[in-house]
């Protein structure tokens, strides 16, 4: 599975709870990987973040979870990724 999809596992998991949202995190090497097709892809693309689908995407760090959060400042719904 490429890292791409995995962002939007955890978009459509916050999508499925949340009517907006904010953003996604997800673990830094997934995140890394995802920049890296993002910007292959030729799409937005910046120091801390990119765009999957409409949604900003930045990094989580150290937690292996990926996390959606709601536009209204709510608390998030985390996502495991297994592996």
């Amino acid at each position: 599975m490429n890292a791409t999809t995995i962002a939007t596992q955890v978009i459509n998991e916050g999508r499925a709870s949340f009517p907006a949202l904010s953003g996604v995190t997800l673990p830094q090497p997934v995140w890394e990987a995802v920049m890296d097709e993002v910007t292959a892809a030729g799409g937005e693309v910046a120091f801390d973040y990119c765009v999957v689908d409409g949604v900003v995407v930045r990094s989580a760090g150290d937690d292996p979870r990926g996390a959606a959060y709601p536009n209204d400042g709510g608390d998030p719904v985390y996502v495991e990724l297994g592996g």
